[in-house]
Formats: C-alpha cells, structure tokens, sequence
C-alpha cells in the first residue's frame, strides 16, 4: 500500500491517491488505483509506502492468533 504524493508536497498533506503496488521493473513502478484524481497525474511524483503485505498480516491476524488458546 503506498501514497501517492506530489513531489514536493507536505508528507502531512493529503496524498493526491492512494494505491497497491501491482509491479515493479528496473524502470518503473505500477500502481494500481481505484481512480485517478481529477488533477491527473502529470507531474514529478514520489510513492510513500504505508504497509506491506507481512505488516498487515501482522496487525490484523496476530491479535487473533494470540487470542487462540
């Protein structure tokens, strides 16, 4: 999961999307979002990772698990 945010914009801001990475090249990142914002997306951009798979398994089934006897 990652922000995704104007280049030189404020990280307390809003993020102009937000998205899953679906691909990575030697080149080039692919994000999958729901819906592009209106504003487009033509401008220097940085990606702010929010989580990764191992995270979110972590604070939502571990709480679980632990609860198990």
């Amino acid at each position: 999961m990652v922000d995704i945010r104007a280049n030189k914009a404020d990280s307390s801001g809003p993020a102009l999307v937000g998205g899953l990475v679906y691909r990575v090249k030697e080149d080039c990142i692919t994000v999958a979002v729901e819906e592009a914002p209106d504003e487009g997306l033509d401008q220097p951009l940085r990606l702010e990772k929010l989580a990764n798979e191992v995270q979110l398994v972590d604070s939502v089934l571990m709480p679980v698990v632990q609860g198990t006897p």
